[in-house]
């Protein structure tokens, strides 16, 4: 047999693999898990959602807004205390249930 020639990288090299037991020929698994259990089945798909907690979609300004806020109603709410009151502007006899009957009706959608 042939005797190579002496090389101080060789031996240098073969003391740091054997001190840090590493393997140069890297047969290792590369991280991968090396668990024998089996496989955890895929879940099956979930239902669809229903959607019922999303916004819901936002209600046109009705003629009971335009009104309210312009202060056309004859009625007031009064925000004083813990409790809502409204008070008519108007005695009830006075009122033209042909024009705000319709208007009042409508503003049972408003919830702003």
């Amino acid at each position: 047999p042939k005797k190579r020639a002496y090389s101080p990288d060789m031996v240098a090299t073969k003391d740091i693999t054997n001190c840090l037991n590493i393997n140069s020929k890297f047969t290792g698994t590369g991280g991968n898990s090396s668990s024998l259990a089996p496989r955890k089945l895929k879940k099956k798909d979930s239902p669809r959602k229903t959607g019922i907690f999303a916004c819901e979609s936002k209600i046109d300004a009705t003629l009971f807004k335009k009104y309210y806020d312009r202060g056309d109603l004859p009625v007031a709410v009064n925000f004083t205390g813990a409790q809502r009151k409204m008070t008519w502007k108007l005695d009830p006899e006075q009122l033209d249930y042909h024009l705000f009957l319709p208007i009042f009706f409508e503003g049972l959608r408003e919830t702003e």
